[in-house]
């Protein structure tokens, strides 16, 4: 039998466990990986990028809007932590990653000699970042790490994991071994039928019972909707919960209006959720009563208020309740004139932000029913969290708590990639899009037709709002000189429009769209009211906790 490197027993192993997708950027401890992967280029395609955060980013939007594993091989030291950015988001929203990640010879590494790319604890930084992390000590390892790490991705709650690859390791010569497949059968905690008549009989005796999604609820969406409409409860979606009940549905509400219902709320169910904001920002008192249900048992007991925790899958639990609730309701209580009252209420906060909802609007109605944003930290992504309608999960891509700016024209690539079928379009400020403009490179390349709808105000404009109101006009670092965002994109082979005002921006989108190729859209913008308090809710229960997580603070 002829004998294989360890490189090339990883791209077999990746084809093996239906990896078809790789982001990537070579180096020379990785040479033996991307010879292995020349041979399987048939079934393994390879999108290398112009850094590794774009690499990183790529895999995120990727594994974000499909559900599969985004994939991603970099190399170490400077290649590792420049990709750790696109980890970190990753970790912080949830979504599938293999982190395929070189490594020095394993005589070198913590050494501290001085060989090419070298970092001490190069994995210890890894395991901040993933939910497990794991080195290859020899070429008998590869196949049954690869497998397991595979197996980790899939177990419980999504989130990136680390496996490192120590040059002399994928070197080595050896007999390719039984390529078995990760098993892809989803691990999930068995279901306590009395858990789930303890919150039946609550929620169908509360006066008013208000439902919570977050990221977590993606796979439920269907569950909640009918568990929703069965109560006649609103849900409050956080977000990267947006989209869990589409916006058009009248028991739907953002964080906006789920803040005023939380203050009349009786009964919630929190889903998949880490229910910071509303416990932290917003209050509790002794009349909520909080029942919380996660797959992972780390998000059960963060919180110092008490609450009924529940281990279980979203999905499967939710489907159990819409089965058990109608036992305990007797009748179900007509709140529809408060909603009608919050939503009036919502529109009157909102009024003064006519422009960021007009922007946000046409965007909606040009990138059609399943088509998808993806919003960097900017002004209107602020307004857009509560004016932007997403109508299904995984359409609306934000940097959740990290609030990665410049993370979106990169993450875009990834999600068209992910789903070549349907418009995808990148809402990203002047200052976010200079963090990867280098990426239109990686767009035309491939013919990745992202566009990137570029908010040309010369500012990183919400910290200059905010030091200019709330530091007495002391907006110092935040003015930004720009190239030709037209003329910098047409060097690339880029489509480009540069517009000033909603029609223009319409008409170059609806053009761009239908063109589908990779774009870039230049609207020049004096400013955009701010809506940056939409972040900060008002208290409207009596308590908020000091220190959220009860944590003992350093001497």
């Amino acid at each position: 039998m002829s004998k294989l490197s360890g490189g090339e027993v990883v791209a077999q192993t990746l084809v093996a466990n239906g990896i078809d997708t790789l982001f990537g950027i070579p180096g020379v401890q990785l040479d033996p990986v991307f010879a292995g992967l020349y041979d399987v280029r048939d079934k393994l395609r390879i999108y290398h990028a112009r850094h590794e955060q774009g690499v990183a980013l790529m895999a995120y939007g990727y594994a974000h809007v499909s559900g599969r594993i985004g994939t991603m091989l970099v190399v170490p030291g400077p290649g590792f932590l420049n990709a750790t950015t696109g980890m970190l988001t990753a970790h912080a929203c949830n979504n599938p990653m293999l982190c395929l990640v070189g490594q020095s010879e394993r005589m070198f590494i913590g050494s501290g000699v001085g060989v090419l790319h070298e970092l001490d604890n190069q994995i210890g930084i890894a395991r901040s970042l993933t939910k497990w992390a794991v080195r290859v000590e020899s070429a008998e390892d590869i196949v049954p790490l690869l497998t397991t790490a595979l197996e980790e991705i899939r177990t419980l709650r999504p989130r990136p994991v680390y496996v490192e690859l120590p040059s002399d390791i994928v070197r080595m010569q050896m007999e390719l071994p039984v390529l078995l497949p990760a098993r892809t059968q989803q691990r999930v905690p068995v279901l306590q039928q009395q858990q789930v008549e303890t919150v039946a009989r609550a929620l169908a005796e509360a006066k008013f019972p208000l439902l919570m999604a977050g990221g977590g609820a993606a796979g439920a969406c269907e569950q909640i909707r009918q568990l929703a409409e069965l109560l006649g409860a609103p849900v409050g979606m956080s977000e990267n919960g947006l989209g869990t009940l589409d916006a058009r549905h009248p028991l739907a509400f953002t964080q906006l209006g789920a803040n005023k219902l939380w203050a009349k709320a009786d009964v919630v169910l929190a889903l998949g959720t880490r229910l910071y904001a509303p416990i932290y920002n917003w209050g509790y008192d002794e009349q909520l009563k909080i029942f919380k249900v996660d797959i992972d048992t780390a998000e059960l007991h963060r919180l110092p208020v008490p609450l009924y925790s529940i281990h279980a899958d979203t999905a499967g639990f939710v489907a159990a309740l819409c089965e058990a609730v109608p036992k305990y309701l007797q009748t179900r209580a007509d709140h529809s004139a408060t909603f009608t009252a919050v939503r009036a209420q919502c529109t009157a906060l909102l009024a003064n932000l006519a422009l960021p909802r007009c922007i946000v609007e046409i965007i909606r109605t040009e990138l059609g029913e399943d088509g998808i944003l993806v919003a960097d930290v900017t002004q209107l992504n602020h307004a857009a969290l509560d004016m932007y309608p997403v109508y299904k999960p995984r359409t609306y891509i934000s940097s959740g708590y990290q609030g990665t700016l410049g993370f979106g024209p990169c993450t875009a690539l990834g999600a068209k990639v992910g789903k070549p079928e349907v418009p995808v379009v990148c809402l990203v400020g002047d200052g976010g899009f200079m963090y990867a403009c280098q990426e239109l490179a990686t767009a035309v390349q491939f013919n990745i037709a992202v566009i990137m709808l570029v908010i040309n105000d010369g500012a990183y404009k919400n910290v200059e709002g905010i030091l200019n109101r709330s530091y007495g006009g002391r907006a110092i670092a935040t003015t930004l000189k720009n190239p030709d965002f037209v003329k910098f994109a047409d060097s690339f082979g880029v489509q480009a429009r540069r517009v000033t005002t909603p029609e223009q921006m319409q008409a170059a989108l609806r053009e761009l769209i239908a063109l589908n190729e990779p774009a870039v859209i230049d609207y020049q913008i004096t400013d955009v009211p701010t809506a940056f308090w939409l972040r900060f809710l008002p208290q409207v229960r009596k308590h908020k906790p000091e220190n959220p997580y009860g944590l003992v603070k350093s001497s």
